[in-house]
């Protein structure tokens, strides 16, 4: 029997080189250019992002009927995002009145026994008053997890 003739490849092309005189370094692909490193930008700062968690317990009794800040923030800092939680204890005789200040002031009731939260941008600070009949006694808890970036100085 007889067996097939396997057909070949054909014959890779012989590399030429053509001889110079002096020998010179002939590159083997022409159409590579070799990269320009970019232009130096100025450097700047780097914003730097900060996240911190502020919380704590209030009380609120007889004599305290001015506001009460719970949280401010500084003139350097501006706050990305800003979590809050409030929480009146069902102990408290009456309700929490809160204030939040930024980029858009928002107010929040807080009855004894729940909690308040908001989410908010640009916050600047957090009070609270007690709206009770006598005799006042409000206690609660509150937490505050902002993200803010430090300005340039």
């Amino acid at each position: 029997m007889l067996m097939p003739i396997k057909p070949s490849l054909p014959p890779a092309p012989a590399v030429c080189c053509i001889p110079v005189d002096p020998p010179a370094v002939v590159p083997i692909n022409p159409l590579v250019v070799t990269p320009v490193d970019p232009p130096e930008l100025p450097r700047t700062n780097p914003i730097q992002f900060v996240e911190k968690d502020c919380c704590g317990n209030f009380l609120i009794q007889e004599d305290q009927i001015k506001p009460i800040q719970l949280w401010a923030v500084g003139e350097s800092i501006q706050v990305d995002l800003a979590q809050i939680s409030i929480f009146n204890s069902s102990s408290s005789t009456g309700f929490l009145e809160v204030e939040i200040t930024g980029a858009e002031p928002m107010s929040l009731q807080v009855y004894p026994g729940n909690t308040a939260t908001f989410t908010g941008q640009n916050i600047r600070s957090i009070e609270i008053a007690a709206r009770a009949t006598s005799p006042v006694y409000i206690e609660g808890k509150y937490s505050v997890l902002s993200t803010f970036r430090v300005k340039d100085q």
